[in-house]
């Protein structure tokens, strides 16, 4: 499995002035949007940099506009053109002009110096292709690793009374320590923690959620159809809740294996006597295919194995010599829009 890993290039305020101004060639150009999208630190440096490119536009034409007009008109009267005024009015309009430049001067200074609201609330968006693995770096210093196919949002800059973040998909979380709570949401359940290492699998397709705690607390809250939040339990280290989404929405608590829990962010796929159903679950996540049991018994066959660099066809080979199983599969086809299908395979016992 690939890893991307975010660049630590960085671009002065002149280049990204220059590409705001559209002065760079398409290679330059490139470069920049790639640095943008790889970094929340990256986009708001250029969201700040874009917003005074923006206002330093705004009172340049505000400059050659006003200032020359109300020069033109000041002089004027001072030469007897307009209605006669006293000495006093004509003193303040003089003293307007050049008070004009000073304002400008403080404008600019107040951008740099007051916390921009539109930065603190514009929401990032990372998308992991699939049999990819991403790693990066939140604002506040928590480590994010995302799993293959993976949705992932969050703030370039964290404000309020918690630290949120929203996931659809798996990822697994080394919280930086802080006052304020780390908040992980999902579709249907809420992650609360604090300095704390923990590991969350929603994928929107599966009927569970589930929560594996490696160290520190957190605590679990199920989302009501009005938003809110119920309690409804605390972790413990080496610990896993699985919260099922038919039925009652039952919780089942279980004990962890760390190393299996997060060995995909390593590149690795790692079944310690797992039922057939659940590692077909995770190879379709992995190689973006489309696997299918056909015969209803193999969902209790139980596979103890480790992959790290196979193919899907040495996996499926692998799993073939130590089960009485065989396999068919089609090529992939290309779409009108220009994606492939997902390969198709079918599994069934060897007879």
């Amino acid at each position: 499995m690939k890893k991307q890993e975010i660049s630590r290039k960085d671009f002065s305020e002149q280049e990204i002035g220059k590409y705001l101004a559209g002065e760079l060639n398409q290679k330059e150009s490139t470069e920049i949007e790639t640095w943008i999208n790889q970094d929340p630190e990256n986009r708001r440096k250029f969201l700040e940099c874009k917003e005074v490119w923006e206002l330093s536009g705004q009172i340049k034409k505000s400059e050659i506009i006003d200032i020359e007009k109300a020069r033109s008109k000041v002089v004027k009267e001072l030469h007897g053109f307009g209605k006669r005024k006293s000495f006093f009015t004509y003193l303040t309009r003089a003293a307007a002009i050049l008070f004009l430049p000073l304002l400008i001067t403080s404008m600019v200074y107040l951008f740099y110096t007051r916390p921009s609201a539109k930065i603190q609330e514009y929401i990032s968006e990372i998308n992991v292709s699939y049999g990819t693995v991403t790693h990066f770096v939140l604002s506040d210093g928590t480590d994010v690793w995302l799993n293959s196919g993976s949705h992932f949002k969050f703030p370039a800059k964290f404000s309020g009374t918690s630290r949120d973040v929203y996931l659809e998909g798996e990822a697994y979380f080394e919280v930086a320590p802080g006052r304020k709570p780390f908040i992980v949401q999902t579709a249907q359940m809420e992650v609360a923690a604090k300095g704390t290492s923990f590991n969350v699998l929603a994928y929107p397709d599966d009927d569970r959620i589930q929560i594996t705690l490696l160290e520190g607390k957190v605590e679990l809250y199920r989302i009501r159809p009005d938003s809110k939040p119920i309690f409804l339990m605390e972790l413990k280290p080496d610990e896993r809740a699985t919260y099922l989404l038919s039925g009652n929405n039952e919780i089942i608590i279980s004990s962890a294996d760390a190393e299996e829990c997060v060995s995909w962010k390593e590149g690795k796929l790692i079944f310690h006597n797992d039922p057939f159903e659940e590692i077909v679950r995770k190879l379709n996540r992995w190689y973006n295919t489309e696997i299918k049991l056909i015969d209803p018994e193999l969902k209790s066959y139980r596979y103890t194995a480790t992959f790290t660099d196979e193919t899907l066809l040495q996996v499926l080979d692998l799993l073939k010599n130590s089960a009485p199983i065989t396999y068919t599969y089609s090529h992939r086809s290309k779409n009108h829009d220009g994606t492939f299908s997902k390969r198709q395979i079918e599994i069934r016992i060897r007879k």
